[in-house]
């Protein structure tokens, strides 16, 4: 994984975390509005019940009674239904906003091992570099060795080839020498000069 896509990998991760968090903040200012209306409700609750049994003691017609206790109940019915519809997305922001802190969590420790790794390949990286460098301090010593070694060699060849030369041209001469001899008459035969050193 090289720099340009751990940058990318850092860059998305921030953002979602960015957004993450956003949304964990709409859910709990939803949840604490729930949680105010609800209170309210059961405070209009409280003083419809109370209000409604004073009304009740001190009415004497009993068809208003009646007709006052029938409205209560559907007000209390309104009431305990729309309660339960606010506990139950009270809990639904509840698991939203845990769920999103989770991943939240999650996308953070990503970041942080992300960031653990861009650090270890950097160091990695370092090291390679430091290790090419030395092998190329190593082959140009190596190379500069050779080409002496070489030059050395080339000059003991070239003194080798010239004794070499010398001693052929000796042997021609001799060779020389004796044929010259073979083909004079017997009389004639004087000894082969010794050859010089």
């Amino acid at each position: 994984m090289n720099s340009v896509q751990q940058a990318e990998i850092v860059r998305q991760l921030t953002q979602q975390i960015d957004s993450q968090k956003e949304q964990l903040l709409r859910l709990q200012h939803e949840k604490e509005k729930f949680m105010m209306e609800a209170q309210m409700l059961k405070f209009r609750k409280d003083n419809v019940g109370s209000s409604d049994l004073t009304a009740s003691d001190s009415s004497v017609n009993l068809a208003e009674g009646s007709a006052s206790l029938a409205e209560h109940s559907s007000t209390q019915t309104r009431l305990k239904s729309r309660v339960t519809t606010l506990i139950s997305d009270l809990q639904y922001a509840d698991g939203k906003a845990f769920y999103y802190q989770a991943e939240c969590s999650a996308l953070h420790l990503r970041l942080q091992l992300a960031e653990e790794d861009k650090d270890q390949t950097k160091l990695h990286l370092s090291d390679a570099q430091h290790h090419i460098d030395d092998l190329k301090k190593q082959l140009e010593t190596t190379v500069l060795q050779t080409n002496e070694q070489m030059g050395l060699l080339s000059e003991h060849v070239a003194t080798m080839n010239e004794k070499l030369q010398d001693k052929t041209d000796e042997i021609n001469n001799l060779k020389f020498e004796l044929q010259q001899v073979q083909l004079q008459p017997p009389s004639m035969k004087v000894k082969p000069s010794k050859p010089s050193r």
